[in-house]
């Protein structure tokens, strides 16, 4: 199982529930976080690879895993300073014990493009605003007024 893994894209980590110890990572997830492919990861534990700290996470799933379902959460990552798709379960070890195993999707580009879209919504919405502004039947100068009042609204709502 592990070799077929070890080819994904995404990146895979599998780790004990109760120690945290890293049991396995692929080829992408140790490039991610920037391990070396020749490092033996035993011993070490998940949030000292994978978030650099000296502790379990205080948002470790570890307690909403199963066996029957696949827990799905979106994820910042400060070490690696991308977004991530995670989908986490429970899976037997070689040895039957239950342990955990995450596949991680980096999902950055998909959120700058979402952002990228959504800002661009939010200028088409203002602009056809001012556009409705100007085709009424209002004197010339309430028009500007108006005009002007709501490209103050606009800047306020983008800035907060």
């Amino acid at each position: 199982m592990t070799e077929i893994l070890n080819e994904l894209s995404e990146l895979v980590y599998i780790s004990d529930l109760e120690t945290y110890d890293l049991l396995f990572m692929n080829t992408a997830g140790k490039k991610n976080f920037g391990v070396s492919e020749k490092q033996d990861l035993c011993g070490k534990k998940c949030y000292e690879v994978l978030q650099r700290r000296t502790k379990p996470c205080p948002f470790c799933t570890n307690s909403k895993l199963s066996f029957n379902g696949v827990y799905e959460w979106n994820f910042f990552n400060p070490v690696t300073k991308r977004n991530y798709m995670l989908k986490d379960k429970l899976i037997p070890w070689k040895d039957g014990r239950p342990v955990r195993m995450e596949i991680a999707l980096d999902i950055s580009d998909i959120m700058l493009k979402h952002r990228e879209l959504e800002k661009s919504f939010t200028m088409e919405h203002f602009i056809n605003k001012c556009l409705r502004i100007l085709h009424r039947s209002c004197p010339m100068d309430r028009n500007i007024q108006d005009i002007l009042s709501a490209t103050g609204e606009f800047f306020q709502s983008i800035k907060a």
